[in-house]
């Protein structure tokens, strides 16, 4: 697992990005500049589960999680589908199933209850 995330989104009123999924550099830096950009121009909703088209050539989607990272903040994290175009929480694809559970999230989504977690 990896953490990469945005610096500056803030700075136009908008939410940090975060990637916990170990990728070559190179894909990380795709995704991730990629999403971004597509919110900053208006073209993708920054809202927790949207779905997001066209950044794959298989045409697997991604999915935007609001939670806290590790260090209390607000994140949008990029949600990868796994090779059977299945989202972390239906799928038992390592490490695609880790997403959720990566040791540099809170492990928790915005309004959960932390007692829970």
């Amino acid at each position: 697992m990896c953490d990469v995330h945005t610096h500056g989104m803030n700075k136009n009123g908008l939410v940090e990005l975060q990637m916990v999924l170990e990728y070559p550099k190179e894909a990380i830096a795709y995704i991730v500049n990629t999403v971004s950009d597509r919110i900053i121009s208006g073209e993708i909703a920054e809202k927790d589960g949207v779905i997001i088209e066209g950044i794959f050539e298989d045409g697997a989607k991604i999915r935007l999680n609001e939670c806290i990272d590790a260090y209390g903040e607000k994140v949008f994290r990029i949600m990868i589908p796994d090779g059977k175009f299945r989202m972390p929480e239906d799928s038992d694809e390592y490490p695609y199933n880790l997403q959720d559970k990566s040791p540099y999230i809170g492990n928790y989504k915005i309004g959960e209850n932390d007692e829970d977690n």
